[in-house]
C-alpha cells in the first residue's frame, strides 16, 4: 500500500476521467485506412499524445493542422456518451474540496469542456488543452504551466494518467505519477504505481490544503 501527501492532483481527461476510447479508436481507424495505413501502428502511438502529433508521426508528407483540424471536428460531433472512470468524479471532488488541482489533456481546449460538462465533472479552475501548449505531451509543457499556475511546486503534486506519453510527462515535469490501466496494460506503463481506476485509491483531507492519496489495490 502506497500513501502520501499533495496539494495539488493534475488528471489526465481521455482514458482518466473520461472513456472516450471507442471514440478516439474510431476517429483514428477511419482516418487510417482513408490514408493507406495500418489502423492498428497508428493506434500503438495515438492515445495521449495531440492529434497533430501523431499526425506528423503517422504521415509525415500531410498537413498535420490540417489534419488535426478535421479529426477533431469529427470527435467535437461524435454523439457517443463518454462515461466517466469509475471513481474518478469522487477523486475531482476531493481534490476540489479539500487541495487544488487542473487538468491537463491532449485533446483540444474546447473538446475538453465538451466531455468534463458532459461527464458531470465541475469546471477545472484550470484547464490546459492540446492548443494552450507548443509542446504536447510527452513533453511536459503543459504539466509545468498548470504546476506554475496554481502555485505550488512540482513536488507537492500527483499526476494521474492512463498512457505512457502522458506518464512520461508527469515525471519530466518533476511529479509523482500514478498510472491507470484504463487504456494499456499495467506493464506498458511507466509508473511505479499502477491501478485499474479510482475506485482503487483514497483521497482524504490530511491538514490545510493537503490530500493524502492511498493507493489500496495496486493493478497487478
Amino acid at each position: 500500500m502506497t500513501s502520501f501527501e499533495v496539494r495539488a492532483v493534475l488528471f489526465d481527461m481521455d482514458g482518466t476521467l473520461v472513456d472516450s476510447t471507442p471514440i478516439v479508436e474510431r476517429t483514428w481507424t477511419r482516418w487510417a485506412l482513408e490514408r493507406g495505413l495500418d489502423p492498428r501502428l497508428v493506434l500503438t502511438f495515438a492515445h495521449g499524445r495531440p492529434t497533430a502529433d501523431t499526425v506528423r508521426m503517422a504521415a509525415p508528407e500531410l498537413d498535420a493542422v490540417t489534419e488535426a483540424a478535421r479529426l477533431l471536428a469529427e470527435e467535437e460531433l461524435d454523439p457517443t456518451p463518454t462515461p466517466t472512470i469509475s471513481g474518478a468524479l469522487d477523486a475531482v471532488l476531493a481534490a476540489e474540496r479539500y487541495a487544488k488541482w487542473a487538468v491537463i489533456t491532449s485533446a483540444s481546449h474546447k473538446l475538453a469542456v465538451l466531455r468534463l460538462t458532459m461527464g458531470g465533472y465541475p469546471k477545472p479552475p484550470i484547464l490546459i488543452g492540446a492548443d494552450d501548449v507548443l509542446k504536447g505531451k510527452p513533453n511536459p509543457e503543459g504539466f509545468l504551466r498548470a504546476i506554475a499556475e496554481l502555485g505550488v511546486t512540482a513536488g507537492d503534486c500527483v499526476v494521474f494518467e492512463d498512457t505512457p506519453a502522458g506518464l512520461e510527462a508527469g515525471r519530466a515535469a518533476g511529479a509523482r505519477v500514478i498510472g491507470l490501466s484504463t487504456t494499456f496494460p499495467a506493464s506498458e506503463l511507466p509508473a511505479e504505481v499502477v491501478v485499474s481506476d479510482f475506485t482503487s485509491i483514497e483521497l482524504k483531507p490530511s491538514g490545510k490544503g493537503c490530500l493524502r492519496i492511498t493507493v489500496t489495490r495496486p493493478a497487478g
